[in-house]
């Protein structure tokens, strides 16, 4: 499974195409290894997760492996798991929502209409890395030009807090 994170408001060097951003997107799967080793062998499998991507996550902690040898953690096989005894899972943060509402014409209009996710809006230290995630960065621009036009919505990235 899979999620996302969009924290607003971090500062520090960015990705490019983001540098005027202030949000850094996290792509999250839950699970000790990816489905697909690469990304021709991810577009069957996009097929599959589509209809799970509204699905509530069961985590609440978020937790990360270090790469600590390329050997044993290649990054550009996503499908292989890291051993732990080489990089044991570190708790990074906690996620804690408070009750929100779930429909209002201003949070649709500021977030599910005018914004997008990217793991390419952020920082220059959380760098997406592997093929798939290269992959992504085009298949995430050309969706949002696709919904930009369809919606008659410009789509830009927050510059300040949301509506709840």
């Amino acid at each position: 499974m899979a999620g996302v994170a969009a924290p607003l408001g971090v500062d520090g060097e960015r990705l490019p195409d983001s540098e005027h951003d202030t949000t850094q997107d996290f792509l999250l799967v839950v699970g000790k290894a990816f489905g697909a080793p690469n990304p021709k062998a991810f577009l069957p499998s996009i097929k599959l997760l589509v209809p799970t991507t509204d699905k509530a996550q069961c985590a609440k902690e978020m937790r990360v492996q270090l790469c600590t040898d390329l050997e044993t953690m290649p990054v550009e096989d996503a499908t292989k798991a890291w051993p732990e005894d080489k990089s044991p899972y570190l708790t990074v943060a906690r996620l804690v929502a408070k009750p929100q509402n779930s429909w209002s014409d201003e949070r649709y209009g500021a977030i599910d209409t005018a914004m997008s996710f990217s793991p390419w809006h952020g920082l220059a230290a959380h760098r997406p890395l592997g093929g798939i995630m290269r992959v992504r960065r085009e298949i995430y621009q050309r969706s949002v030009a696709f919904r930009g036009s369809r919606n008659g919505c410009p789509i830009a990235e927050p510059a300040g807090r949301l509506p709840l």
